[in-house]
């Protein structure tokens, strides 16, 4: 998806509103050549979240990243060759939504918002020959602003300009002669699924632990100023007299 440096290439991770982003990288950089490494990928959210950036540098290896809104923008400026002429990064990421709450008088409760897993394939990779050595093609931004990319060195993106392409689950497809997802119904579908519910229960637990905290530290910064005002007011009354 880019070619030669020095240049950069971005994405745009864009889910339904009500939904969060979990967001897992892992870089494709041998270790002996990743010391050598001049790139950078950064994370960023719309503007008025704490956690708003994010930079992967040099070993990173492995990151992972949860988003607090349902935007995240990923960014990877190319700095110069390393001495391997393979390297990139693959990313993958799931939309997840808000709690649901049990209710013993309702029942079971109904999932507003089940959790839709899905791949964007950030793979980056260059090689001086730009020789592909892979033809499978993925789908990985919607109709209207549609791109192909396929991994392996020299990997070239075919639309005409590097853009901002809101991705969505719901259209990655796969083209080409590449594997097909597995069924909705099979044991692995099930087995994952089952794993999506808990990493989004203990998500949705984090969360609710720091808002917690949050709350907590509001109410003690309440009490502070209290004490202070009273404080103030003694002292002038001691003035006074």
């Amino acid at each position: 998806m880019c070619s030669n440096p020095p240049l950069w290439c971005n994405w745009t991770i864009q889910v339904d509103p009500a939904k969060r982003i979990h967001l897992h990288l892992e870089d494709l950089t041998p270790s002996d050549a990743c010391h050598l490494k001049e790139d950078q990928v950064h994370l960023d959210e719309p503007v008025g979240h704490l956690n708003a950036h994010k930079v992967l540098q040099k070993c990173w290896r492995e990151a992972k990243y949860t988003s607090l809104s349902n935007i995240v923008y990923v960014v990877q400026l190319i700095g110069g060759w390393p001495s391997s002429p393979y390297r990139g990064f693959h990313g993958r990421y799931q939309a997840f939504g808000p709690p649901v709450v049990y209710n013993p008088q309702e029942g079971l409760p109904h999932r507003k918002s089940k959790p839709s897993p899905g791949i964007l394939d950030f793979n980056e990779l260059a090689d001086e020959n730009h020789h592909p050595v892979s033809e499978n093609w993925y789908t990985a931004v919607p109709a209207s602003t549609q791109g192909s990319f396929r991994s392996g060195r020299g990997a070239t993106k075919t639309s005409s300009r590097h853009s901002d392409s809101a991705v969505s689950p719901a259209s990655s497809q796969q083209q080409g002669g590449g594997p097909r997802p597995r069924g909705a119904g099979s044991p692995a579908a099930n087995v994952a699924e089952a794993r999506l519910s808990e990493e989004e229960a203990r998500l949705s637990e984090r969360l609710s632990e720091e808002e917690e905290r949050l709350s907590e530290e509001t109410r003690l910064s309440e009490r502070l100023s209290e004490e202070e005002e009273r404080l103030s007011e003694r002292l002038s009354e001691e003035e006074e007299r």
